[in-house]
């Protein structure tokens, strides 16, 4: 590995996660490819984190950390402002990355001749008490053709402000590694690769713009852990207050661009799309985010903090009284929306699929395909960490003949 330029960059931002960093970590020192290094970045921890770096990690490992604690994108710029790769890629300390990851990646991109890939990423439930008993310890990896596509940027942006995209094939940096001299030519024009609020579509928006096309790498080579380990959450697991942390985390944060001024996940993905609109105008000419999918998304979010018991009624007063000034085709296309789980069952869009889920079916199917087709494309459990799915999940890739 060169010392002053190393063809790859693992960036590990962390904060409070000691007792699930050595699995990613791990995982990033596990690669079959060699010329790279791993920056994991400590966003002022109050645990063992550093510790935990200091058992695990080794020689390929650089370790920084922050003097006082910092923004989710405030942490991400910084810990990236420590990659010399000539590639980076960010790897989250409850992620894991498979081991023949850059090695897929490197070979992808020269044969490609591209400057920016993308792939897929299964799910790992992490044991705790915020995840159903049954899902504890499973992984779920869909299908995959295991086949390189050529995605058009454009096409992408287009559905980005449609607020229609599908989040496993574009470049949210959280899957997919990009040359260093993009995030330059990006950094240039938006003032650097992550702005708030949304820093990872920020991020993804300011990319497409900035290529005419990406790679997909349709197969996994990431998995995401998915439980209640983010700081935030209650004791009993029953009462997440991870809202609150990403309030706090914007506090101060104008929204000027969206109708509303919540915080909400979808409110700041489209603030952050109109701001990056606003940098790079002549880039991003002609798209205009849709009203009606804007207010339904929007809606949701409300109705899932309403869910975790949180007091949304400030929320929701708001949202309607902004959905009064808009169109009355607006307005038909969101009320009709919100009237949806009350409409009569064969009405209701997305209510088979459903009733599918619940009553298992789908893992049932899941393990008929698995059987014909010796692929894992649903669920598997009994591992007891994310380490051991990834590497279970690698065998699985490889073992499985490609569509």
């Amino acid at each position: 590995m060169s010392q002053d330029r190393p063809m790859f960059s693992i960036v590990m931002p962390t904060r409070n996660r000691a007792a699930l960093l050595p699995y990613a970590l791990q995982s990033a020192l596990d690669q079959t490819f060699t010329d790279y290094e791993i920056v994991v970045s400590n966003n002022f921890s109050s645990d063992d984190t550093e510790k935990v770096i200091r058992q695990v990690g080794g020689e390929r490992v650089r370790y920084v950390r922050t003097d006082r604690v910092l923004p989710m994108h405030d942490s991400w710029d910084f810990a990236l402002a420590q990659a010399r790769g000539e590639w980076v890629l960010f790897l989250c300390d409850d992620d894991a990355i498979y081991p023949e990851a850059l090695q897929i990646i490197k070979r992808t991109m020269e044969a490609e001749q591209t400057e920016l890939v993308v792939w897929r990423t299964g799910l790992y439930y992490i044991d705790s008490p915020y995840i159903p008993p049954e899902r504890r310890g499973h992984l779920v990896l869909p299908h995959c053709s295991g086949k390189p596509i050529r995605m058009s940027s454009k096409s992408q942006l287009e559905a980005l402000f449609k607020l229609e995209f599908d989040t496993n094939m574009i470049p949210k940096m959280l899957n997919c590694c990009c040359r260093h001299t993009l995030i330059e030519r990006v950094k240039q024009r938006l003032g650097r690769l992550f702005p708030p609020p949304s820093p990872d579509f920020s991020c993804c928006a300011g990319m497409l713009a900035m290529t005419d096309s990406y790679i997909l790498i349709e197969r996994q080579l990431m998995l995401g852990g998915c439980g209640s380990h983010v700081p935030g959450v209650s004791a009993d697991g029953k009462q997440p207050t991870t809202h609150v942390d990403f309030v706090n985390d914007l506090q101060g944060l104008v929204y000027d661009e969206v109708p509303l001024t919540q915080v909400t996940s979808m409110n700041g993905i489209a603030e952050s799309l109109l701001k990056v609109k606003t940098a790079m105008p002549a880039e991003l000419s002609g798209l205009t985010l849709d009203r009606a999918s804007y207010f339904i998304w929007c809606y949701r979010d409300i109705t899932e903090l309403a869910n975790d018991r949180l007091d949304v009624s400030a929320l929701r007063k708001e949202l309607f009284a902004a959905l009064a000034r808009e169109s009355l085709w607006v307005q038909l296309k969101v009320r009709t929306k919100m009237l949806e789980p009350r409409m009569p069952l064969f009405l209701r869009r997305g209510t088979v699929r459903r009733l599918i889920l619940r009553l298992g079916i789908l893992r049932l199917l899941d393990a008929t395909v698995r059987r014909g087709r010796r692929k894992v494309v649903g669920w598997e459990g009994g591992f007891p960490n994310i380490l051991e799915a990834v590497r279970y999940a690698s065998r699985i890739s490889q073992d499985s003949p490609k569509s």
